[in-house]
């Protein structure tokens, strides 16, 4: 049975690219393209981590997200993208509402995804998953961690 799949796409046209190259590639998989999250087994976030309003949005976006987790119909959720590229490990940290991060080289990976979960990824392993470090020429700014903890009421 095909599992459905949301991409939700943020930042640049640039983004909207990669996501439409992701959804070309599980045409032909164990998923279903749905357009809406509430209906998504699986929640993809096309992250941009270019501008500190692109960061915030991109973290509401995962809080806003992960309310189908907590209600039950999403099982999975991944972050993709530059937001995660430049700051996987802080990401990691301050959102275990993520399943799997993927860094902007990493989108051919999305096929790796199973119906039932990644095919031998923990949470664990997620900042090094491809090869992916966090690039510290830019630290992630503690306010957007703030703002996470702020959403979840902490």
């Amino acid at each position: 049975m095909k599992k459905n799949i949301c991409f939700v796409t943020l930042g640049c046209a640039k983004n909207t690219v990669y996501s439409e190259y992701m959804m070309g590639l599980v045409t032909d998989s164990d998923y279903m393209l749905v357009e809406e999250p509430a209906e998504a087994h699986v929640i993809v976030v096309n992250t941009c981590g270019f501008i500190t309003a692109a960061k915030e949005e991109t973290i509401n976006t995962i809080l806003a997200l992960n309310d189908y987790k907590e209600a039950g119909s999403c099982d999975f959720l991944v972050a993709i993208g530059c937001m995660v590229q430049k700051y996987a490990s802080e990401m990691a940290a301050a959102l275990p509402e993520l399943d799997l991060l993927l860094g902007s080289t990493a989108y051919d990976e999305i096929l790796a995804l199973r119906a039932g979960g990644s095919e031998g990824r923990g949470r664990q392993q997620l900042a090094a998953a491809d090869g992916l470090r966090a690039r510290n020429a830019h630290s992630f700014d503690a306010g957007l961690l703030r703002l996470s903890d702020d959403r979840r009421g902490l």
